[in-house]
């Protein structure tokens, strides 16, 4: 991965090399409030050379604008980070993702599936149904939600959730199996 910077794929970061960006989320943030800090100053995916490591770095372009300002590449990157174990650096990028829009529901998805990820139950409830309230049409955010309360013995509420899945996505076929496995068909 390259520094992006402003468009420009080989921007140099502003940052030692191999210096860590700090998290902002060394805990994980209160439910009302999605965003408990932010990263000082623009940041972006860094890949240090000889260590192959990725990290987060402040980064301008010549003419001093920041990047990403995109949500989507935000997510994209949080994605990334979250697959390869950098967590606090995923919670970074999704966060900087609810800067740009408090109320993006894959934004908040995606924090509810990291919390889930590190077993904070109730955490990864709470974005899933922040994400239901910015968008009821978020599938995935109904899937998400159901599996934790089935997970969590609301049988209920599940199918619920995973009948509004289905509902909104016809060929959810995963859901489509969960759901008859919870009802007994």
């Amino acid at each position: 991965l390259r520094a992006y910077a402003g468009g420009r794929a080989n921007a140099r970061p502003s940052v030692a090399a191999g210096q860590r960006f700090a998290s902002p989320a060394a805990e994980p943030p209160p439910p009302d409030r999605r965003v408990a800090r932010q990263g000082p100053g623009p940041t972006a995916l860094v890949r240090d050379a000889p260590s192959g490591e990725v990290y987060l770095a402040d980064v301008r372009d010549g003419r001093g604008r920041s990047a990403p300002q995109e949500i989507g590449l935000w997510l994209d990157l949080g994605g990334l980070l979250q697959r390869i174990g950098q967590r606090d650096n995923a919670m970074h990028c999704f966060q900087q993702a609810l800067v740009l829009d408090p109320q993006d529901a894959r934004a908040l998805n995606n924090l509810g599936g990291l919390h889930q990820s590190m077993d904070d139950v109730e955490s990864a409830m709470d974005y899933y149904r922040q994400a239901l309230v910015a968008d009821p049409e978020l599938a995935e955010a109904h899937r998400n939600l159901a599996g934790l309360l089935q997970t969590n013995g609301d049988r209920d509420e599940a199918i619920a959730h995973y009948e509004a899945a289905l509902r909104l996505k016809p060929d959810y076929a995963e859901v489509a199996y969960k759901l008859a496995s919870l009802r007994g068909d």
